[in-house]
C-alpha cells in the first residue's frame, strides 16, 4: 500500500493538497505476469447497481388548440462492488452514491389567432457532466510512501483519480428552442408549410464534456452546446 498527495489547486476539493491512500502496487516479482480466470463475480461478493428516482409528466390539451407537454425526472444510480479480486485498491471508491440529479423538459404549442401561424417553444434544463481528475504520478513521487520502486521499475508511473466519483459536477445548462410555422393552403388538398426554427435561442455555451486528465488542459471543454442556429425549411403536400 502507498499514498500520494494531490496538487494544490483551488479547483480541486478543499483546494487540493490532501492525501490519497488506499492505493496498492504489485511487487516487482509479479509485475507483468498474467493468469486469467473467468468466473462469476458472485463468488467474490455482491455487485450492485440500484436506481432510485421519481418521474413526473404532464400532457394537456387546452382551448384554442394549445398543447402543453413536459415533465421532470429526479434520480441517481448507486453502484457497489466492494470485493477484492486482483488488488485491494479495488476497495477504493467501491461504492458510489452520487447526488440526485433533476432534469426538466417542457414543450408548448400555441396557434396564433391570425394567419394560420403556429408557434411553439421547447425548454430543457439538464445537469452538467461529472468532473474527474486523473493525474499521473511518477516513481519518484510514489517511492517515499511505497518504500520501494514501483513494480514497473524506476521509470514507472501510476494514474490516480484525485476526485472521488460522483462528487463534482459541471454547471447545469438550459436550452430554449423556438419553432415557428405557417401553412399556405392551395386549391384541392395541396398545401405548403413554411418553417422557421430557432435553436439555442439565448446562445448558451454550456459545457457538455471536458478533458478529465489532470494537467494544463484539465477541464478544457471538448464538447459544448451548439451555438444559436436559425434554420429555414418547408414542406409541400400534394
Amino acid at each position: 500500500p502507498y499514498c500520494v498527495t494531490a496538487p494544490s489547486d483551488a479547483r480541486l476539493p478543499c483546494g487540493g493538497g490532501y492525501e490519497i491512500c488506499g492505493l496498492y502496487n504489485i511487487s516487482a516479482a509479479k509485475f507483468g505476469q498474467v493468469s486469467n480466470l473467468v468466473t462469476l463475480a458472485s463468488e467474490f461478493g455482491d455487485d450492485k447497481e440500484i436506481f432510485n428516482g421519481v418521474d413526473l409528466s404532464l400532457n394537456a390539451r387546452l382551448p384554442q388548440g394549445i398543447v402543453v407537454q413536459g415533465g421532470t425526472s429526479t434520480g441517481r444510480t448507486m453502484t457497489e462492488n466492494c470485493f477484492v479480486i486482483d488488488s485491494p485498491e479495488s476497495l477504493r471508491n467501491c461504492k458510489v452514491t452520487p447526488p440526485f440529479h433533476t432534469q426538466v423538459k417542457l414543450l408548448a404549442v400555441y396557434p396564433l389567432p391570425w394567419g394560420g401561424i403556429q408557434t411553439s417553444a421547447a425548454f430543457q434544463s439538464l445537469p452538467g457532466p461529472m468532473i474527474s481528475a486523473s493525474r499521473v504520478f511518477t516513481n519518484a513521487e510514489v517511492a517515499p510512501s511505497l518504500g520501494r520502486n514501483l513494480g514497473s521499475g524506476a521509470n514507472g508511473t501510476v494514474s490516480v483519480q484525485l476526485i472521488d466519483p460522483g462528487t463534482m459536477y459541471g454547471d447545469r445548462f438550459n436550452d430554449l428552442n423556438f419553432p415557428l410555422s405557417k401553412v399556405f393552403r392551395l386549391p384541392g388538398t395541396r398545401r405548403i408549410q413554411a418553417n422557421l426554427d430557432l435553436f439555442n435561442m439565448f446562445n448558451a455555451s454550456a459545457v457538455l464534456a471536458q478533458n478529465n486528465n489532470y494537467g494544463g488542459s484539465w477541464l478544457r471543454p471538448t464538447n459544448i452546446l451548439q451555438g444559436r442556429l436559425v434554420k429555414f425549411g418547408g414542406q409541400v403536400d400534394f
